[in-house]
């Protein structure tokens, strides 16, 4: 606060290994503990058991998350590269809009801003997972000219454990 002395006091407990068990519910679909990748099928309660310090993540079937670097505000470093989390669901195409404006000014109100749609699909028939990341649509200053992209993929639920990539392809090649 810069008008007054202001005080804060922080108090935390060491964190232990026990593990916490507790009810979560699961929405209707396919969902997958982000840190076992187990799957559930919801609607259903399920238990979970993690330590204190883990907080449970489920992550729905079929989700495209993008991700930006970490930092501690959105202006302290540019945004490259942009992770892309694909947990494909087979039989379906599913997708995400990457939206980005300058973070400082109102200046998105006035149309200053981009979006970048992103898709995911998984052919069970081949075996097949596909990433297609659009063009940027839109602008602000000062947008980057060119992005670097990291994809992460995950396996769909339904295909075996042992799959493992043979090939990657990037605009034909």
């Amino acid at each position: 606060e810069f008008t007054v002395n202001a005080v804060i006091q922080l108090q935390w407990h060491p964190v232990t290994n026990d593990s916490v068990s507790q009810g979560v519910w699961i929405p209707p679909g396919t969902w997958m503990d982000a840190w076992t990748g187990q799957a559930f099928t919801g609607p259903a309660t399920i238990v979970n058991h993690c330590p204190e310090d883990r907080m449970p993540i489920y992550i729905r079937s079929g989700a495209v998350l993008a991700q930006a670097p970490e930092m501690q505000f959105t202006a302290q470093r540019s945004w490259d590269p942009v992770t892309l989390d694909v947990y494909p669901r087979a039989g379906e195409t599913n997708q995400t809009t990457l939206y980005e404006d300058d973070t400082l000014t109102q200046n998105y109100q006035q149309g200053q801003f981009r979006k970048t749609c992103i898709t995911a699909s998984a052919d069970p028939s081949s075996n097949t997972v596909r990433v297609a990341i659009g063009a940027a649509i839109g602008s602000y200053a000062p947008a980057p000219a060119q992005r670097a992209w990291t994809v992460r993929l995950h396996r769909p639920v339904d295909w075996p454990a042992d799959l493992a990539p043979v090939q990657a392809r990037a605009n034909g090649q």
